[in-house]
């Protein structure tokens, strides 16, 4: 996928000035608002959590210049991205478990993480308890079954974050990728010759799915929030 020139083709066609040669479908908007939440800016030091070849990363890095880390457990999908001459310097990319990260406690301003499918929510909350300096945040865009939200919101509050939240996304979500579908379905006797029938089917059929259960009300698309506090106010909260 990721050597697709028309997986390129359709996602520049349907993203615009948002695509970042990212396999997932969030937009520019999305990816604007995850740092709105996040707070990058420049000095700031952010993961990027489940960074696939780095595409978004280092987007980020130059819209807010801001320095984003990112991690991904494919070693195969960062080789791919570091072949990017346009990537930003100010992206640097990790191989790494997300469950074990290597990095040092109170080293990060924010951690992202776009479509993080199958994230532990309680061992991410503790790795962004231990990892987000004061004032810290947290900014998780992602696709779950219907009421998902409520228990990645209980883990983040019960290893200490506050300021926890939840924005329902499901509206321009749908919209956004009706788009990739119907883009990828006129381009799909270039995208079948390139990266198979299965792989294309593949991906049709989860673009479906998702809007079928976005429709139904099974799955909701949800932007999750939270705040690492600073030392004092977390000890005024604790009193």
């Amino acid at each position: 996928m990721a050597a697709s020139e028309t997986h390129r083709a359709v996602g520049r066609e349907v993203l615009g000035d948002g695509y970042a040669g990212q396999l997932g479908y969030a937009g520019e908007h999305e990816l604007l608002r995850m740092a709105e939440v996040c707070g990058m800016a420049p000095g700031r030091t952010v993961l990027d959590l489940g960074c696939g070849t780095g595409g978004v990363a280092s987007w980020w890095a130059r819209r807010t210049s801001a320095r984003v880390i990112g991690v991904d457990c494919s070693g195969t999908a960062l080789r791919i991205g570091a072949a990017d001459e346009s990537r930003d310097a100010r992206a640097a990319f990790v191989a790494a478990d997300a469950t074990a990260l290597p990095l040092a406690a109170s080293s990060l301003d924010g951690i992202v993480s776009l479509d993080g499918f199958g994230l532990d929510f309680a061992r991410l909350a503790r790795e962004a308890r231990r990892l987000l300096r004061g004032g810290g945040r947290v900014a998780l865009l992602i696709s779950l079954p219907a009421g998902g939200a409520g228990p990645a919101l209980e883990a983040l509050a019960a290893a200490g974050l506050a300021e926890c939240f939840v924005e329902d996304q499901m509206e321009p979500a749908a919209a956004l990728m009706s788009r990739w579908r119907e883009a990828y379905r006129r381009a799909a006797s270039g995208h079948i010759a390139e990266v198979g029938e299965r792989v294309h089917r593949g991906i049709v059929d989860e673009i479906d799915e998702l809007l079928v259960g976005y429709r139904e009300g099974t799955t909701e698309r949800v932007l999750i929030g939270a705040t690492r506090l600073q030392a004092a106010r977390s000890a005024r909260v604790a009193r």
